[in-house]
């Protein structure tokens, strides 16, 4: 009976051991970005304090190396670069024409033939020749220069719809930096996650390496069976090689937070990261939304969304400009004019109407693909607000699910600490056996197992909040010349 329960012990301790590794690799491998809190800035060991990277530092190089960001850096400039070109329709238009020709023939003058009689009798007809007045090869050049006066506000509303696109692309890399900070702060959880582990199964080795050595001692003297002595080896045994699980899924979080920051791994091999001490880099998120039930509006993928419609019905607005003509100035300079077949004067200036009355309905059919596009974004910002707002109600009801977990762990701990000296104060005097002190053993390690995992529930579901609410910003992480990017 007593061998069944020994078993059924080690059994149970090996699953949970297990499932706490096959957790951590598995929420790494799956990439999600869940919704942690950071932590104390001033962590690490004395030794490597130069060479160890905080939590500040990590956020601030992924922000400054990421690609994705940099691609969205590009898009701001060029959305910026579409509304200049907008208003640059108001800058004066100047261009020279140069051209050499050749004629199929001189031109000149043909005298007709004269004859005249000066005196009776005597008839004159003189053999007059051609007169040539320029050759059958000239040169020509003109300058002309427009200035666009007014186009409907065609102009304006293009320009308008550029900035908006602009700021909607400003929006949408604030978006795609607060998942990077969620994706780096879920990686720093979980070096902290694995590390509370590992010292949790390491303590567990200590305990039993001075069980190990009082058991032996106990069995030489014929105090105890040997099978006992059996059951604490295979139980240190089973908690070495959780150890050696562990240790590797740290250095494969080690390795992702070097991809996502462009750190060598070397700079996060020295850091020990708090779980509890998320409030410090991130702030707390208590009673955050008694006062304004609206906040989930101030998260830039709304605002993104909201910058898309103003954009597109600016656009609408540009589009139906179109239809109005447009005054110009010009003038209009000869500066070669040696040249018969000018008819034009040698300058002009004034002012002109440009009309399209029809134009094969190109425009007709803009209006109507930007006043689609319009709709398509009105369907997405009305989509966006009911996802939106459950996403808020999720993370809050996450939060305070977390919380209630992490105070429960911390009294199970509590528990199961006390029932750990109990069991081994029986064992000492021989009231109890050998399984029932290793009961009260994985008992106590799985508490303290479940505790960090609480707190790194409760981490995650802090960052949640914040970015749920939109109050996770990637400014205070930005070095100057980064975040001059994206303004």
């Amino acid at each position: 009976m007593k061998s069944d329960l020994f078993h059924k012990t080690l059994k149970v301790s090996g699953v949970l051991l297990r499932v706490l590794c096959f957790a951590v690799i598995s929420t790494e491998a799956s990439g999600q970005t869940g919704t942690g809190a950071g932590y104390s800035p001033d962590s690490g060991a004395a030794v490597t304090e130069a060479s160890a990277v905080n939590l500040q530092e990590a956020l601030a190089a992924a922000l400054a190396n990421y690609p994705e960001l940099a691609m969205y850096r590009h898009k701001t400039e060029i959305a910026e670069l579409r509304r200049k070109k907008a208003y640059q329709t108001y800058l004066p238009k100047a261009s020279l024409e140069a051209r050499y020709t050749f004629l199929n023939e001189t031109i000149g003058i043909t005298l007709p033939d004269i004859q005249f009689e000066p005196v009776p009798g005597l008839i004159i007809a003189p053999d007059l020749p051609d007169v040539q007045l320029q050759s059958d090869r000239y040169f020509r050049a003109s300058l002309q220069v427009e200035q666009v006066l007014l186009t409907g506000g065609e102009v304006l509303y293009a320009a308008r719809a550029a900035e908006q696109g602009r700021i909607a692309t400003v929006h949408q890399a604030e978006a795609a930096k607060t998942a990077l900070i969620v994706e780096v702060t879920e990686a720093w959880d979980r070096v902290a996650l694995i590390q509370q582990s590992v010292q949790v199964v390491s303590d567990g080795l200590a305990r039993m390496d001075f069980e190990q050595e009082r058991a032996l001692k106990a069995w030489e003297e014929g105090l105890i069976p040997y099978y006992d002595l059996t059951q604490l080896r295979l139980f240190r045994q089973q908690l070495t090689d959780q150890l050696t699980e562990l240790e590797g899924a740290l250095q494969l979080t080690h390795e992702q937070l070097s991809l996502l920051t462009g750190l060598p791994v070397s700079r996060f091999a020295a850091v020990s990261p708090s779980s509890d001490a998320a409030a410090l880099l991130f702030g707390e998120d208590e009673e955050l939304f008694d006062s304004n039930a609206e906040v989930w509006q101030l998260r830039p993928e709304w605002q993104a969304l909201n910058a898309s419609v103003q954009a597109g019905e600016e656009l609408v607005k540009a589009r139906r400009g179109a239809y109005l003509p447009t005054a110009y100035a010009f003038f209009h300079r000869e500066l070669y004019e040696n040249d018969l077949s000018l008819l034009d004067p040698v300058w002009a200036a004034g002012a002109g109407l440009r009309w399209n009355i029809f134009n094969r309905g190109h425009t007709t059919r803009e209006l109507q693909m930007a006043q689609q596009q319009l709709s398509i974004s009105r369907e997405q910002r009305n989509l966006a607000a009911d996802g939106l707002q459950l996403q808020l109600q999720q993370a809050m009801i996450e939060r305070n699910v977390a919380q209630r977990r992490y105070e429960t762990a911390h009294e199970m701990v509590a528990e199961a600490e006390v029932m750990l000296g109990l069991a081994v104060r029986r064992y000492e005097l021989g009231l109890g056996d050998a399984g029932e002190r290793l009961q009260a053993e994985t008992d106590y390690q799985q508490a303290q197992l479940r505790r960090e995992q609480a707190a790194y529930a409760l981490s995650r579901a802090r960052m949640k909040v914040q970015k749920a609410s939109g109050q996770l910003h990637a400014a205070p992480f930005l070095s100057s010349s980064a975040s001059s990017n994206f303004n």
